[in-house]
């Protein structure tokens, strides 16, 4: 059953959602820069 978008229910998951993208986004950044500092660390 479908949501209308004016309810609170629904704002709430969308908000969720988009928070978690942005998390996962960050997240994914943090790990490419760990990666690179053993790179770096690895080729010395």
């Amino acid at each position: 059953m479908e949501c209308p978008a004016n309810c609170p229910v629904y704002k709430e998951n969308q908000r969720l959602i988009k928070q978690d993208e942005e998390l996962r986004k960050k997240h994914k950044e943090d790990i490419d820069k760990v990666r690179e500092m053993l790179t770096d660390r690895a080729k010395k």
